[in-house]
């Protein structure tokens, strides 16, 4: 298509100016942010700086950054069009956008983890929402203004462009119809509602998009076998108290028990060279580990000890001496496996000593850093 403005031809280019290829743009967009983010990164130390601090930098330096032009290839993202087409395994698409990508890679470096560690984890940890969904309101309210141009017939050239995109039907005006549909969707509405709002409602599309995404999380954790400790006690998106209470050495060996990006065996025995099935990956303080070749010649019904999160927090003999150090409330919740209790404000400092100190016993040669 060739488009003019007062009859001169305008450029075609390979990145989005005015027209182009808005994989493109999100990629550029993404490489800005990096710039930005390490330019942060430069002048921040985790370990001194609280990480709600950190997360709210990112808010204010890297993601306007990030989502310059969002009302122009928001509805191109991988995000919106699961939204709108209601994609099966949707967080592999959610955090495949470039721009979310970004977002992921600043809340591991905060919180401390390694870049392995579980998307959806991260989420719930931090209690974000993805980037792209926090623009949706931003960009709800830029169609609503296009539509008010339109209804007054104003005489400019977004109006112009807006109606053609309309006329014409294309990818973004109807993109964006069909996003609208299933975030704001008119038949929920009685005759009298409708007419009295003709407009998408920028707050309900909001509030819409998150509890989708809420939804998709809670489907990754019920199905990942990677979280089927942290699905245990982990129900909602919120920021933890270990996040806000405990210092930044201790607060990661909580994070990394919690998402399962710990050195244990049930961990490394998951990848690689290491690959194991899961009745094989074997404590090494409760195992004979000599006799693992008659231990692989038994059924999966006959499970030696794995070593897993359950394991080292209430059985392993090796951390027996720092168990005593626990409060007897909470040695009586890790008995019963009742992990809420043990992460709350009022006990997360203490339980995240003691798992700090359980990291550097088990892994000495790595000062705690599992």
């Amino acid at each position: 298509l060739l488009y003019t403005i007062k009859f001169e031809a305008m450029k075609m280019v390979k990145t989005f100016t005015l027209s182009g290829s808005m994989r493109q743009t999100l990629q550029i967009l993404r490489q800005k942010g990096l710039r930005a983010y390490f330019g942060m990164k430069k002048y921040i130390c985790t370990s001194s700086v609280p990480k709600e601090a950190v997360f709210k930098l990112f808010d204010s330096l890297i993601r306007p950054v990030a989502g310059y032009g969002c009302q122009i290839w928001l509805p191109g993202t991988r995000l919106i069009k699961c939204i709108i087409q209601n994609t099966p395994s949707r967080m592999p698409h959610i955090t495949s956008d470039p721009i979310e990508k970004l977002h992921l890679s600043s809340l591991k470096w905060s919180i401390g983890v390694s870049k392995q560690t579980s998307n959806a984890a991260i989420d719930g940890e931090s209690g974000r929402i993805p980037v792209i969904l926090s623009l949706v309101k931003q960009f709800v309210n830029f169609f609503n203004r296009l539509s008010m141009l339109e209804s007054t017939a104003t005489d400019c050239i977004v109006r112009h462009a807006f109606s053609e995109q309309k006329r014409l039907r294309l990818p973004w005006y109807t993109a964006t119809v069909r996003l609208l549909e299933r975030l704001d969707p008119r038949d929920a509405y009685t005759k009298d509602q409708r007419r009295k709002n003709t407009l998408p409602n920028s707050l309900l599309c909001e509030h819409n998009a998150e509890k989708w995404f809420k939804q998709a999380w809670n489907e990754e954790c019920q199905t990942n076998r990677k979280l089927h400790f942290y699905c245990s006690f982990k129900k909602n998106i919120q920021i933890e108290p270990y996040i806000t209470e405990c210092s930044y050495k201790t607060g990661k060996a909580v994070a990394k028990l919690r998402m399962s990006c710990h050195g244990l065996n049930i961990e490394t025995g998951r990848y690689g060279n290491n690959y194991k099935k899961k009745h094989l990956r074997c404590c090494p303080t409760c195992t004979d580990m000599n006799a693992m070749e008659y231990i692989m010649e038994l059924p999966e019904e006959h499970n030696p000890i794995v070593e897993d999160e359950v394991h080292v927090l209430k059985d392993c003999p090796l951390y027996i001496d720092i168990r005593k150090d626990l409060d007897s409330t909470i040695q009586e919740n890790i008995s019963q496996e009742v992990w809420d209790p043990i992460f709350q404000k009022e006990n997360v400092t203490k339980t995240a000593n003691i798992m700090s100190r359980m990291f550097k016993l088990r892994f000495p040669k790595q000062d705690s850093d599992c």
